[in-house]
């Protein structure tokens, strides 16, 4: 996985645009300076986790697919007033 760092929202920005259609970008925020990992990566910070987090958001894309177009529960029935 190629690390770009930014400190600034255009060179962010820059880099998104510039991403080719199948790159996995990924952003977490925080509100302090410490290093920025992913939470399954803060356990042990020195092992690569790339290859679990590209699992992790293909099964969540795949397991998301049946949910897309569905309507919540508590919306299904509208009262006709």
């Amino acid at each position: 996985m190629k690390k770009q760092k930014f400190t600034d929202l255009p060179t962010y920005l820059s880099l998104v645009v510039d991403a080719k259609k199948n790159d996995l970008i990924v952003f977490g925020g925080q509100s302090r300076n410490y290093p920025l990992l992913p939470s399954i990566a803060r356990k042990d910070p020195s092992q690569d986790t790339t290859n679990i987090e590209k699992t992790m958001f293909a099964e969540l894309r795949r397991r998301g697919e049946m949910f897309l177009g569905a309507v919540p529960i508590g919306l299904r029935y509208s009262a006709a007033g």
